[in-house]
């Protein structure tokens, strides 16, 4: 169970999810939505409701310039809905969130690459586990520009992964503050390049 953190949240007038994210990603701070030292300082409003248990999850954004489309981004179906998602997983005892989530993108969309240990931003979803209970996941999503595309891979058998234009990928995903992630991932690179 080392994977399931404490968390306090906290009731008070927070800047909106876009903003909180955009200026992690500028300034490389981690400010409120952040999981320093295992704990997170904000979260939805839902949480209240699941209690104070929050699993930890770490996703990698996968990304490449491409000259026909500009920066495309690898979405994965999740394995029981099918829907487009970033690769991700429990962050691994011992292991950086950001390496943890490299791991997940070889495993699950088959690709190596560069990860940043700037944190784009996070994201919430609730889990169902097997028991049926509902359980919080906050997931830290980290750059990771892809230098090799395997034919094959641990899941390959399990979901499809698709290369998309970063615009394309943001309405292809469902989870609203997964959409805010990358929009703040898109507007990052149109700042540095």
């Amino acid at each position: 169970m080392r994977d399931v953190v404490q968390i306090r949240c906290v009731r008070s007038k927070q800047p909106s999810m876009a903003l909180r994210q955009k200026h992690i990603f500028k300034t490389g701070s981690r400010f409120d939505c952040a999981v320093p030292h295992g704990h997170v300082r904000w979260c939805p409003p839902h949480c209240h409701r699941l209690g104070s248990d929050i699993i930890l999850q770490s996703a990698a954004i996968p990304y490449r310039n491409s000259r026909l489309n500009g920066i495309e981004v690898l979405l994965v179906t999740s394995r029981k809905r099918s829907r487009w998602v970033l690769p991700k997983g429990k962050v691994k005892q011992g292991m950086p969130a950001h390496r943890s989530a490299a791991r997940e993108a070889f495993e699950e969309a088959g690709v190596t690459g560069t990860i940043s240990a700037l944190l784009v931003g996070t994201y919430h979803q609730l889990k169902t586990q097997d028991d049926g209970q509902a359980k919080m996941v906050a997931v830290q999503a980290f750059p990771m520009l892809v230098r090799q595309e395997n034919k094959s891979w641990p899941e390959m058998h399990q979901r499809q992964r698709c290369w998309m234009p970063i615009n394309t990928a943001i309405g292809a995903v469902r989870n609203s503050e997964l959409r805010a992630v990358l929009v703040v991932f898109a507007q990052g690179l149109t700042n540095v390049t």
